[in-house]
């Protein structure tokens, strides 16, 4: 009897429900309908035109049937800050400026430099609320200018996230993250810092940034395409000591975020370049170039040694080969140099801008805030 009872009463709130829904646009239509019809109260036509002579622009009305902000004079969807109707301005509460920003490639956005900018939008200082974790007690300072880059409280205790103005932002991989890329390569009681750059951009529900890493981490190391041997990687990882593992930018590299349009070029001996090809056609012969010779060269104190693949990366024909090599090539490559890159070939940065969208909370923001800001301790 409990059953049939509580199916009839869904039966009616969904009836209920409806019927709400259906008077709802009902509503909208006939709002609608009276500028149209030039049925406009005279008394409400002075108070817009007041409201107009003040130069206020009203902020847009949240529609949450139709998820769209509408227009408080004639209801209709606002488009561009504008009503599409009656062309009135309105301010839209969660418009995001990180909008327009190019954000095609998570590993490769300008977020990404190495090096402080002038140009990085900081989120204003909360006047209060602001309470430190405990984690940050004396790191207080470090810690207001991570949220003030777009890092969460949640996103900060989950990997410990650290930043310096010269170094940028890093964080330490937990578990989860470890076992997912790092399981066939780290040792147990390794660690893991991956660098964020100068900001951080999350999407709504990427509450602890865990998405956030991930696709950095698959853009920068997962899903790049290599071409070659000889071909220095954009983003490497490499050992810092007896047990960090530090995946980061290639230092040796002049501007390892570039990506161009990848390019060959064989001269009458049969070497072939490597480079870029810009908007006009022109090649640009990149710093590395290999040949299609079958002669194998003794690995000098800046080449790539032998790589190693980190887990769930796509294994091409190079690859294949490369994981063939004898381990004893690497122990007579090791003592050569010691600040040679311990084997992760991340990939090649000519990589095909992958699709990637960008939803996050909107926020106020600086204008006049960057990398360079006198507030910065740091």
């Amino acid at each position: 009897m409990d059953l049939i009872e509580s199916a009839v009463l869904r039966e009616q709130l969904a009836a209920k429900e409806n019927e709400v829904r259906r008077l709802r646009n009902a509503v909208k239509q006939l709002a609608l309908l009276n500028p149209v019809e030039g049925e406009v109260d005279v008394a409400s036509e002075s108070s817009e035109e007041d409201d107009d002579s003040e130069g206020d622009i009203p902020t847009a009305l949240w529609d949450e049937g139709d998820c769209v902000y509408r227009c408080l004079h004639c209801t209709g969807e606002i488009e561009g800050g504008a009503c599409f109707l009656c062309l009135r301005e309105h301010i839209t509460p969660d418009e995001n400026v990180h909008d327009s920003l190019p954000a095609d490639n998570q590993a490769f956005s300008d977020d990404r430099a190495s090096k402080p900018r002038g140009t990085t939008p900081l989120l204003e200082r909360p006047k209060f609320g602001v309470v430190t974790p405990l984690s940050y007690a004396n790191r207080s300072e470090e810690y207001a200018n991570l949220i003030r880059r777009g890092a969460t409280r949640a996103m900060c205790e989950q990997f410990n996230l650290e930043f310096t103005q010269n170094g940028g932002i890093y964080a330490w991989a937990n578990q989860d993250i470890l076992d997912e890329f790092m399981t066939s390569i780290a040792k147990e009681g390794d660690q893991w810092k991956i660098y964020l750059g100068r900001r951080i951009e999350l999407d709504e529900e990427d509450l602890d940034g865990t998405q956030f890493i991930e696709g950095i981490l698959e853009d920068g190391v997962l899903f790049c395409r290599r071409e070659g041997r000889g071909i220095q990687p954009r983003w490497v990882t490499v050992k810092d000591g007896k047990t960090t593992w530090v995946t980061r930018p290639n230092p040796d590299m002049k501007d390892p975020l570039f990506l161009g349009e990848d390019a060959f070029q064989v001269d009458e001996q049969r070497q072939w370049y490597f480079g870029t090809r810009d908007a006009n056609g022109t090649f640009h012969e990149s710093e590395e170039q290999y040949s299609d010779s079958d002669s194998e060269e003794e690995a000098g104190p800046n080449q790539q040694l032998t790589s190693v693949h980190l887990d769930n990366e796509y294994d091409t024909e190079d690859d294949a080969e490369e994981q063939n090599t004898p381990e004893e090539n690497v122990d007579i490559c090791l003592p050569l140099d010691p600040t040679l890159y311990l084997g992760i070939f991340i990939g090649d940065s000519m990589e095909e801008d992958m699709d990637w969208e960008e939803d996050s909370a909107g926020c106020d923001m600086s204008s006049c805030d960057s990398d360079f800001d006198a507030e910065e301790s740091d």
